[in-house]
This record gives C-alpha cells, sequence and structure tokens, in this order.
C-alpha cells in the first residue's frame, strides 16, 4: 500500500507555511518509497490560496517518480450535485 500527501497550500496566503516549505515537503515525499503522490488542493471562487497547478508544476521539476495531482473541490461537489439531480 502507498500513500500520499496533499500541500497546504491554503496556508501560504495566511502566513502558516512557505512555498519553499512545501517544495521541501514533496522532496521528502520523492525521497521515501512507500509516498507515492503529491496532490494539492484547488476550489472555485474560495479560499484564498497559491494556484495549484503552479505549485504542482514547480513540484514537477523537482521529482521523478511521484504522481502529481490537483484536488478539485468545487468540481467535485458540482459533479455530485448534477448526479443527484439526474
Amino acid at each position: 500500500m502507498n500513500f500520499g500527501i496533499t500541500l497546504s497550500n491554503r496556508g501560504i496566503p495566511v502566513g502558516l507555511c512557505s512555498a519553499r516549505d512545501l517544495l521541501a515537503l514533496a522532496d521528502a515525499v520523492e525521497a521515501r518509497p512507500v509516498m507515492d503522490s503529491v496532490w494539492c488542493g484547488d476550489a472555485l471562487f474560495v479560499n484564498r490560496r497559491l494556484d495549484a497547478l503552479t505549485l504542482l508544476a514547480a513540484v514537477a521539476g523537482r521529482t521523478e517518480r511521484v504522481l502529481l495531482g490537483p484536488r478539485l473541490h468545487g468540481f467535485v461537489r458540482a459533479a455530485q450535485s448534477a448526479r443527484l439531480r439526474l
């Protein structure tokens, strides 16, 4: 079983962490074989945060084996709502 992490890009605008901290965390995931993915939250029109795709692009330039992906909260909720209305 492998594990991944979600980078807290919401923490940057409020001063809880820096982009450098998040990149170091992604480097740590790359160095551990049991960890296999790095995710970054994204939400449309809510909660200020560093852009997920920009952060993931920076991670992609530093890693070779981990999977990368955005967590698209707004899209998931919209899809679930549409499914329930059918």
